[in-house]
């Protein structure tokens, strides 16, 4: 199981209002190949290049960063329950993978802007709450695990 303090080892926050997606890999990057968050900067530049992020932010598909996180030499998979429609299926898979070790790159919506936002999930702590990598600027909890609200199937 996963701590709070395992944060210390990937968390960083977006520079930008776009970068999400960029963030969110880069956050896994740090976790599970460079045991330390990356650079804002000339570092985090290389990772938006990476994910094709631009001006309007990420517009690649799931399978798109999937095969971005794969040539980091990482492992991935793409999940698509249609965006927004997070039901017992999805998350059953995703503690399937998080209890295996292995971490997400997730594709949510923004509760500040209502647009798409990526975060990345690093684990589940030992009460069973996901910790959270975060990337917005203006989200104040993403230090906080959470227990996410589930559709019932």
């Amino acid at each position: 199981m996963r701590t709070n303090s395992d944060r210390s080892k990937f968390y960083t926050r977006q520079d930008d209002a776009v970068s999400c997606a960029a963030i969110a890999v880069a956050m896994l990057d740090s976790d599970q190949r460079l045991g330390r968050p990356i650079q804002l900067g000339r570092e985090a530049q290389g990772y938006k290049q990476l994910t094709g992020t631009t001006a309007h932010g990420y517009r690649g598909s799931l399978e798109t960063m999937a095969g971005q996180m794969q040539s980091l030499g990482l492992k991935a998979k793409a999940y698509d329950y249609g965006f927004g429609n997070v039901g017992h299926e999805a998350m059953k898979d995703l503690n399937h993978e998080l209890d295996q070790g292995h971490s997400a790159v997730a594709k949510v919506i923004n509760p500040h802007t209502g647009n798409p936002h990526y975060i990345y999930i690093a684990g589940r702590d030992e009460n069973g709450k996901y910790i959270l990598g975060d990337p917005d600027r203006k989200n104040t909890q993403h230090f906080q695990p959470f227990r996410p609200h589930i559709c019932k199937a």
